[in-house]
């Protein structure tokens, strides 16, 4: 299935703000749904870049204002930081040992 850039570029923002691969399908109402769920499954469809693009992009964005403000002595950051930071640990070993 071919999409358009406008399409995409609203899966991006979804992964941005995190939102769960499967119910971007309801908020982009493609025009086959199984396909978009089958493309958002694919590693090498443009869908499943783009969200994962988006996603990361959403962390990185999180991590690096939690990480200024850290730096700024706010402890609360901070703390938030070292939280985020030892769960992609976790789930990056997750991944890697069950390939999930």
């Amino acid at each position: 299935m071919s999409y358009d850039n406008a399409f995409i570029e609203k899966v991006k923002a979804f992964g941005v703000l995190g939102y769960p691969a499967h119910e971007i399908a309801f908020l982009v109402d493609p025009e086959d749904p199984e396909q978009f769920e089958t493309d958002l499954q694919d590693t090498q469809s443009v869908i499943y870049r783009a969200y994962h693009k988006g996603k990361v992009t959403g962390q990185y964005t999180m991590d690096k204002a939690l990480f200024d403000a850290a730096k700024a002595n706010d402890a609360d950051a901070n703390e938030k930081l070292n939280r985020r930071q030892h769960i992609k640990i976790l789930e990056t070993a997750i991944r890697e040992k069950f390939n999930l």
